[in-house]
């Protein structure tokens, strides 16, 4: 599977855009890429052979804040060690299967260089497993982080299939867990946040959402209470024929192509070989993360009453 059909071309042209709407200067990047490398070297735990990108990926979402950068790469491997058992790299496609149209990238990037990613709820109640989504979520940060290349990601998230028995399905600590991982951790400079289809959501559920991110992530936040044409906010190009946009873009498709690779290439699977822990975990480290309740893959009780 080429990599090119699922997060577009990346020629010299989009290079320079990503890099202009970013204002890299690439000696000062290169720089904070050695002194980021030299650190992981110097260390204990943590990884030491990581690929270029996953550093480049670190410092842009960081605003090239060397030390936020380091913060936020050392909290993803703790997260990911804190779930080892219930990754990618211990499950297999056929666990994913029924809720694979969870989480989508477009591959076409905004003329900004911006990616489009979607979230969609399951129809079928049956379907919404709030643990084996995240553990879906967890693959795709797991691939975006080692091979995309952005100036930024717009998220949708659309709330069409919601009812109160999916609600009823979601675990709060979890939920938290999910809320903090992708907008505090997960290396993402994120542009917009659209919520589309939104029905009544209580305010227990929001309260927990929004407790985990800080007043600049909830600034980029759009809440649409009425249907929503995104054709008027995006080109239609980057958006799947469902939405409105190009008539070649399916998401079956799109969903298909994506797992294949992140299940199937040879090349990722090294990559994230090479994310494993150097060394145990030092003991502050697991009092300071709580690993204890998270360490067979389960989460505390289906709900937290």
């Amino acid at each position: 599977m080429d990599l090119q059909e699922i997060l577009g071309t990346k020629d010299q042209t989009v290079q320079e855009v990503i890099r202009k709407q970013l204002r890299e200067h690439l000696p000062a990047v290169e720089k904070l890429i050695s002194s980021f490398q030299n650190w992981l070297k110097s260390g204990t735990y943590l990884p030491k052979n990581i690929d270029k990108s996953i550093i480049v990926n670190y410092l842009r979402c960081s605003d090239y804040n060397l030390e936020l950068a380091k913060r936020k790469f050392e909290d993803w491997i703790l997260t990911m060690y804190k779930f080892k058992n219930i990754t990618v790299a211990s499950l297999d496609y056929g666990y994913f299967q029924r809720f694979e149209r969870t989480f989508f990238l477009c591959p076409k990037l905004t003329p900004e260089c911006n990616r489009i990613g979607f979230m969609t709820i399951p129809e079928d109640v049956n379907d919404f497993d709030f643990q084996k989504i995240f553990n879906y979520l967890l693959a795709i940060i797991e691939f975006l982080a080692i091979k995309d290349e952005c100036a930024g990601y717009i998220s949708i998230y659309d709330f069409a299939n919601l009812t109160p028995e999916h609600l009823a399905k979601v675990n709060a600590k979890l939920l938290s867990e999910a809320v903090n991982f992708m907008f505090n951790i997960y290396p993402v400079k994120l542009r917009q946040t659209h919520f589309i289809n939104v029905p009544y959501i209580p305010e227990t559920f929001i309260y927990a959402a929004k407790s985990s991110m800080d007043e600049n992530i909830l600034k980029t936040m759009v809440i649409h209470k009425k249907p929503v044409d995104l054709t008027r906010l995006f080109p239609k190009e980057c958006l799947p024929a469902e939405y409105g946009g190009s008539p070649n873009l399916k998401i079956d498709e799109i969903v298909e192509k994506q797992n294949r690779y992140m299940f199937g290439d040879a090349e990722l699977a090294r990559q994230r070989e090479s994310l494993n822990l150097a060394a145990d975990l030092p003991q502050d480290k697991r009092q300071q993360h709580s690993f204890e309740d998270f360490e067979l893959g389960y989460i505390s009780t289906q709900n937290d009453d």
